[in-house]
């Protein structure tokens, strides 16, 4: 058996525009994402889009999500349905578990089929409050989905790339190796 080609994974530079900028300069991948991602949704489902936003956006402001106004400005960007359901199906679709034995860690995986999540992750570097980060996400994506700070420590949110890859059979990318290895060559 002979093992896949492993595609690259972009590097974008967001720093200045953050999350906003992302989904205005990558609109056609965006587009191609959410539809690669309903696909497998029975069309009369995908025709019910803009009420499953409409629901999505109603459940995450009155949950008081932190990312509400970003996913506002990304979904008014981006101008076609299905950004906000996309973006609320790490609260749809997804198994949580939190333990702490020996450290705290968070394990969540995405239960829907998305397919194409593989195909269309990109590593992004953004800057914030606390500085410089990788974010692990995809376009028109509001929140981080999974964060690496130079020096500090990995974190992942929302979909489980890995997971969602294996199960529909792309190749699947290590969060902390994908970071790592997308950082500024140190001089």
């Amino acid at each position: 058996m002979t093992a896949p080609v492993l595609k690259s994974i972009p590097l974008r530079d967001m720093r200045d525009g953050g999350p906003l900028r992302h989904a205005i300069e990558a609109a056609e991948e965006a587009r191609a994402l959410r539809d690669d991602c309903l696909a497998w949704l029975p069309s009369a489902a995908r025709r019910m889009m803009p009420a499953f936003d409409a629901i999505t956006r109603r459940w995450l402001m009155r949950s008081t999500s932190p990312y509400v106004a970003e996913i506002t400005a990304v979904a008014a960007a981006l101008e076609f349905s299905g950004v906000w359901f996309l973006n609320g199906s790490y609260q749809w679709g997804c198994t949580s578990l939190a333990r702490d034995d020996d450290a705290p860690w968070l394990v969540r995986t995405l239960d829907w089929p998305f397919p194409g999540l593989g195909r269309h992750v990109e590593i992004v570097r953004m800057a914030g409050g606390a500085g410089e980060y990788y974010s692990v996400t995809w376009h028109g994506a509001g929140p981080l989905r999974g964060i690496h700070q130079p020096g500090a420590t990995v974190a992942a949110h929302g979909a489980s790339m890995a997971a969602a890859a294996r199960y529909h059979g792309e190749c699947a990318r290590d969060l902390a190796g994908a970071a790592y290895a997308a950082r500024p060559a140190v001089a």
